[in-house]
């Protein structure tokens, strides 16, 4: 009697231990949805941030966020975390901090193209 009741017993946990295991890996596979999500946010920071750090403070931008908001003006401060870029708005200059992972696309103002730079290369080794 006391073998049926321990093996019936064992059976129940097994049984147990079965059904949790679906569920424990589904709330395993959505916190590893969401580490990918938060890796790849960091990775997207990671790259803005090296783009941004080639471009001159002073120079005139444009930044489109991923909410689709936009600021065009000069860009002033690049930290850690941020860069900064100085608007007008409402004929006031007011300065507006934007976060690497924020940013969908840059644009900057003024920068010579490459076929600009070919023909300086060529003019300047020609005289």
């Amino acid at each position: 009697m006391r073998r049926s009741i321990s093996g019936a017993l064992a059976v129940v946990i097994l049984a147990a231990t079965v059904s949790l295991s679906p569920a424990n890996a589904q709330e395993g596979s959505g916190s590893t949805a969401v580490d990918k999500a938060s890796q790849k946010r960091e990775a997207n920071a990671l790259k803005w941030k090296e783009k941004i750090l080639k471009v001159p403070v002073g120079s005139y931008v444009k930044a489109k966020l991923e909410n689709h908001d936009e600021f065009e003006g000069q860009l002033r401060e690049i930290s850690d975390s941020t860069f900064s870029i100085q608007i007008l708005k409402d004929k006031k200059i007011e300065t507006v901090a934007i976060q690497y992972g924020d940013l969908k696309s840059l644009s900057v103002s003024g920068r010579p193209s490459t076929g600009g730079k070919v023909a300086k290369s060529i003019l300047f080794s020609a005289m």
